[in-house]
């Protein structure tokens, strides 16, 4: 399905990174994004058939000998230039694709040095905390500061199906809905720990106190329950503003779509790798409108169902609309939705010789920005029915220097402090 995405900011672009600047509105149509190999703009000529007819007597034998036989030769020397024009483009057109191929070849050696240099990291920024495995602070640590402990306490721990694994079972926070489980498991061989979010109805929404995946960590969401429908499930995950960018530097697995909302920035290292059908990463306010928030009473009209065509995401008022009706969001107004004024933020930049950096800044009323370091691997697969999903990095300025893979899907890099998505026309066969 082909999303169309608004943003109210126009973007500058440098390689793979956006950043927003001016006032201007732009609207950019995202389509499949697909892999090609291009070839150079060599011209080939078309050699043009000649128009032969004999100038001698009709019915002598010996003009018409002549006729043909200078017929034959014109046709064999048509034939050798074509013959010769084919042999060059093909020439070219196998160079071309041996660069192209020696080009991909080299910068999946660059994303594999930079996971070899990464190896052992626990932190992506000497001004961030050092990331825990698992479910604990500055970890994967759920529910809402103040209400919910830190480092939770496992209700239960019995022996896992795996020979040497333990699995520890979590009471939820009230402020999560949609999800009937959260459990942790571990093994006595290996550093190796996965969380696993089982979720129970097509949308769920939980919130966490801090949103960070270790190197050994995996976060399992088991959407399984969406049966058929799964590419339709949605994981809302709303991180507590004001502390500090969320790092990942292990792995996401989701058959549905997992979005991660951080207004203090979302950092993927270079040891993340994400296989989901869908990833939405932001650093901008969610419509509440639109997403709804349980944890905050506000049920929602729904991700795509926006008859006034308010943003999704926005650090900017949004007036109310008629159609729906449609109330106003004012972000400052939300509850958790203000610009984080403490804590720190992530800030992406490009060098002038356009190499990605990330520094990391005290907030002072600013959203941080999403970044994706060289070795990171975003993937949203395709199905067998050759339908993809789509990987959407959304935030005041987005950086891209690892891989991102969405075969039959879409690839959206959408820098601004206003973005939305329209919901394609079915009966639009583009």
């Amino acid at each position: 399905m082909v999303i169309p995405v608004f943003t109210s900011m126009l973007p500058s672009r440098a390689l793979h990174q956006i950043s927003s600047s001016g006032k201007r509105r732009w609207f950019l149509v995202a389509g499949c994004v697909m892999a090609f190999l291009t070839l150079d703009g060599t011209e080939v000529s078309t050699a043009v058939p000649l128009r032969l007819s004999s100038t001698g007597a009709s019915g002598g034998s010996s003009t018409s000998s002549a006729t043909s036989t200078s017929q034959s030769a014109t046709a064999a020397t048509i034939a050798t230039s074509q013959s010769a024009q084919t042999s060059l483009f093909a020439q070219r057109a196998q160079a071309d694709m041996q660069t192209s191929i020696q080009a991909l070849q080299a910068q999946q050696a660059a994303q594999a040095a930079a996971q070899a240099a990464a190896n052992g990291q626990t932190s992506l920024n000497s001004s961030l905390p050092t990331v825990k495995d698992g479910i604990q602070y500055n970890g994967l640590d759920p529910g809402v500061a103040g209400t919910d402990p830190q480092n939770p306490t496992a209700a239960s721990t019995a022996a896992g199906t795996a020979a040497g694994t333990t699995v520890s079972t979590y009471n939820l926070p009230s402020s999560w809905s949609g999800i009937s489980g959260l459990t942790q498991t571990t093994s006595k061989t290996n550093p190796a720990v996965t969380v696993t979010v089982t979720q129970s109805a097509s949308q769920a929404f939980l919130t966490w106190q801090t949103f960070n995946i270790g190197a050994n960590t995996t976060l399992d969401f088991n959407q399984s329950a969406g049966g058929a429908n799964v590419a339709q499930w949605i994981a809302i995950n709303k991180v507590a503003t004001g502390v500090a960018p969320s790092q990942v530097l292990g792995a996401i697995n989701a058959p549905g779509q997992v979005y991660v909302v951080n207004q203090n920035g979302i950092i993927f290292g270079a040891t993340s790798e994400v296989n989901a059908g869908a990833l939405v990463a932001a650093s901008l306010p969610l419509n509440d409108n639109l997403a709804g928030n349980p944890a905050a009473g506000v049920t929602g009209r729904g991700l795509l169902n926006n008859p006034d065509y308010q943003f999704l995401f926005s650090q900017v008022d949004i007036p109310a609309g008629t159609q729906g009706p449609t109330p106003i969001f004012d972000p400052n107004e939300e509850q958790g939705d203000q610009a984080p004024t403490t804590g720190v933020v992530a800030q992406a930049g490009v060098t002038q010789a356009g190499q990605g950096t990330l520094s990391v800044a005290s907030a002072s009323g600013q959203d941080g920005d999403v970044v994706v370091e060289a070795g990171a691997q975003l993937t949203s697969p395709a199905s067998a029915e050759n339908t993809g999903g789509k990987i959407a990095l959304i935030g005041p300025n987005v950086l891209n220097a690892g891989a991102i893979s969405t075969p039959d899907g879409q690839t959206i890099l959408a820098a601004g402090l206003q973005v939305g998505f329209e919901a394609h026309d079915p009966n639009d066969p583009t």
